[in-house]
C-alpha cells in the first residue's frame, strides 16, 4: 500500500541492489542465479547499444584474460618444454638468422631451462620474457 507513494528511485534505495534483484527475479530468495531472466536481459542489451556497452566494459574490465581464451586470443594451456623438435626449429626451419653455433643453442637451452621450462605460458609470463634482461 506505501509502495504507490514511493517514486521508483526511493523504491530501489529502500530494497537495495540484492533485494532488488530478487523483486525483479533476477535472483531467487535462496541466492540462486535466474538464468533465464539474465540471458533474457542480455538478448535485449544485443538491441540496446548504451547497455550492450556497458556489458562489454564490465566484461573486459573483470574478465580480460577468459575473453582472450575465448576469443582464441590466447591459448588455454600450453606447457613449455624444450624438446628436440624445438632445436631443430631453431637450427634449421627459423624464420630470419637460425642458430648454427653450438655455444649459442647451448646458452638458448640453458637459459629456457633455468627460465620457462614447465611453466605454463600466460600473458604474464610472456611480459617477463619481453622484459628480461638476458
Amino acid at each position: 500500500m506505501l509502495l504507490k507513494f514511493l517514486w521508483e528511485k526511493e523504491f530501489q534505495e529502500v530494497l537495495g541492489s540484492r533485494k532488488l534483484l530478487e523483486a525483479l527475479g533476477v535472483v531467487r530468495s535462496d541466492g540462486t542465479i535466474n538464468y533465464p531472466v539474465v540471458m533474457e536481459i542480455l538478448r535485449l542489451a544485443s538491441s540496446d547499444e548504451y547497455l550492450k556497452q556497458r556489458i562489454i566494459k564490465f566484461v573486459v574490465d573483470n574478465f580480460r584474460e577468459e575473453v582472450k581464451k575465448a576469443i582464441g586470443l590466447f591459448p588455454y594451456t600450453v606447457t613449455l618444454h624444450w624438446e628436440k623438435d624445438f632445436e631443430n626449429y631453431l637450427r634449421y626451419e627459423k624464420k630470419g638468422k637460425k642458430i648454427t653455433d653450438e655455444g649459442t643453442l647451448k646458452d638458448y637451452k640453458t637459459l629456457f631451462i633455468k627460465y620457462l621450462e614447465g611453466k605454463e605460458l600466460t600473458p604474464q609470463l610472456v611480459e617477463y620474457v619481453v622484459k628480461h634482461p638476458k
